[in-house]
């Protein structure tokens, strides 16, 4: 995989990475459904989608690389691509509201159809890095709450 980078601008404070086909029950619920407290962290740990607070809004430079950062600081969560491509932007692209997912708010890269263990770090004040890591793992989670860098 070659290096991929994108921009977002959030409202939100938090970033996502999700498998849209894995998330289309959610297009009929309220827009923000992901804040709810029940039902972000389902879904995180089906392994249906990652979220992730960024604790500030603002635009964002994200790079997608081939290995994960070594930083101690970096979160791992396992995510399931079941169409082989998956987005990645700010919470408020997650379909919900009568809308699909907001693809345009994010960036979308495209992968083989399986499990991943997806590796995010800060790597600056507005910037993260990204990376997927195929497994073999049951992408399953056991998050209380979203995770933070």
């Amino acid at each position: 995989m070659l290096e991929h980078r994108f921009s977002f601008t959030t409202i939100t404070s938090v970033f996502v990475v999700f498998d849209e086909t894995l998330l289309s029950h959610r297009l009929h619920d309220d827009d923000d459904w992901w804040t709810i407290f029940m039902d972000e962290p389902f879904e995180v740990n089906a392994g249906n989608m990652m979220l992730v607070l960024i604790h500030s809004d603002g635009i964002y430079d994200v790079t997608v690389h081939e290995h994960p950062v070594d930083d101690s600081e970096s979160i791992n969560c396992y995510v399931r691509c079941a169409s082989g491509a998956m987005c990645l932007g700010p919470g408020e692209m997650l379909p919900g509201g009568d809308l699909g997912a907001l693809k345009k708010y994010g960036g979308t890269i495209n992968l083989p159809i399986g499990n991943y263990l997806v590796n995010v770090a800060r790597t600056g004040d507005s910037a993260l890095a990204v990376c997927f890591v195929p497994t073999d793992a049951e992408a399953r989670n056991s998050f209380k709450g979203p995770q933070e860098v």
